[in-house]
């Protein structure tokens, strides 16, 4: 007998639990792996395949690499970015990247790879004095622009921080109304979004309860994920 698929706009899912087929690796019981458009959920033992949106991918990056520190949304958002590009999510570390716009993000890690290279000179003490004096020239004019762009940089900052919570924000009431193929409430999906609002939206700040920490106006939010004891995904 073939097994009954849900299938809506935007979700396909079931609730199987997996076989193991003569394998000697225990199946994991908190598992999320991207395919081709789609995501494979396995929650608590049970199996659901998700279609691919942003909300997803960004849930997916803190579930899989919980972060010592809250992370800022764009920073996630660039992290997401360089995933999507084939690049190391941590590849070339962008001190500001939480002030920089998603649009410039290529530009502003070349900007980023050359002030490391001038500062490199200018502490050099075998670098002969005329190089580092141009050096030096060239750092203030990069300080100087940076200056110069705070104040739209942190207004990018905080539109590319509240998309990214409003993405996941919709991933979650999705999941949060999701029904099986006979209409009934999902209990994999359902119990996977309790799991997105308890453990990440609400220390993130972005639950309806008390967590997490608000930044300084203009500067955007950060985003955490606080699992409990003893739980880990596994790709």
């Amino acid at each position: 007998m073939k097994n009954k698929l849900q299938t809506t706009s935007w979700t396909t899912a079931h609730s199987l639990t997996p076989k193991l087929h003569h394998s000697t690796t225990p199946f994991p019981r908190y598992s999320l792996r991207k395919g081709l458009g789609f995501w494979d959920l396995i929650f608590d033992g049970q199996h659901a395949i998700l279609k691919h949106q942003q909300g997803l991918a960004y849930v997916a990056y803190l579930l899989l690499n919980p972060p010592a520190e809250p992370i800022h949304g764009l920073a996630l958002a660039l992290k997401i970015r360089a995933i999507r590009n084939g690049q190391p999510a941590d590849s070339a570390e962008v001190i500001q990247e939480r002030i920089l716009a998603l649009d410039d993000a290529e530009a502003a890690r070349s900007l980023f790879l050359k002030q490391q290279e001038l500062e490199e000179i200018v502490d050099d003490e075998d670098q002969i004095d005329p190089v580092k004096q141009e050096a030096l020239r060239d750092l203030e004019d990069i300080y100087a622009f940076q200056k110069k762009n705070l104040s739209r940089t942190r207004s990018v900052a905080q539109k590319a921080s509240d998309a990214v919570g409003k993405a996941i924000k919709r991933f979650h009431q999705r999941l949060a109304k999701a029904v099986d193929s006979d209409a009934n409430p999902h209990p994999v999906l359902r119990a996977f979004a309790v799991h997105i609002k308890q453990h990440i939206l609400i220390p993130s700040g972005r639950g309806s309860g008390h967590g997490g920490s608000r930044p300084p106006h203009g500067c955007g939010g950060s985003f955490t994920y606080e699992p409990p004891q003893g739980l880990a995904w596994t790709r």
